[in-house]
C-alpha cells in the first residue's frame, strides 16, 4: 500500500502551521525587543564602560561620568608602577592594577553617592547631547 498525497495531508498541515507560527512569534518578539530597546535606550554606553551603580543603560536616569584613564593613573598603585618601573603584565603588575581598579571604584562609589548619582561611567553620552556631569576631579579627591 503506497502513501498518497492524502494521507499525509494532516500532518503536512500540522507541520506548516507548527512552522508558521514559530516563525510568527520570532518575527513578532523581535520586533517587539527591537522598539522596545529603541524607547528604552537614551544613554548610549556599554555596559563594560561602568564602574559603578546601574550598569543598564535603559535603567538609568541620573548618570555621571569620570575619565578613567587619569583617575587610575592618580591612584597610589598605578603611580609605583610606573616610578619602580614594574611590567604591567608581571603578577606584580596585574595584582597591582587589581588593587587601583578596587580603590577607583570606591572612590566612585563615594562620589555618587555624595552627588546623588545612579551610576558612574567611563563613557557615556545621552542622545539629546545633553552634557553628562563629570566626577573626574572629586574621585581623584577620594583616592
Amino acid at each position: 500500500m503506497k502513501p498518497t498525497i492524502w494521507r499525509l495531508a494532516p500532518t503536512l498541515t500540522l507541520v506548516l502551521s507548527v512552522t508558521a507560527l514559530t516563525t510568527c512569534m520570532y518575527v513578532s518578539a523581535h520586533e517587539t525587543r527591537a522598539r522596545w530597546e529603541e524607547v528604552g535606550t537614551s544613554w548610549i554606553a556599554a555596559r563594560g564602560d561602568s564602574i559603578c551603580g546601574l550598569d543598564d543603560p535603559r535603567l538609568l536616569s541620573h548618570p555621571a561620568r569620570v575619565d578613567y584613564t587619569r583617575v587610575l593613573d592618580s591612584t597610589p598603585e598605578m603611580k609605583k608602577m610606573q616610578h619602580d618601573g614594574i611590567d604591567p603584565a608581571s603578577p606584580a603588575g596585574i595584582q597591582l592594577k587589581t588593587q587601583a581598579v578596587d580603590r577607583v571604584r570606591t572612590a566612585a562609589e563615594k562620589a555618587r553617592l555624595a552627588g546623588g548619582y545612579c551610576s558612574v561611567w567611563k563613557r557615556i553620552s545621552h542622545r539629546d547631547g545633553r552634557e553628562v556631569p563629570d566626577l573626574t576631579v572629586q574621585v581623584i579627591a577620594l583616592l
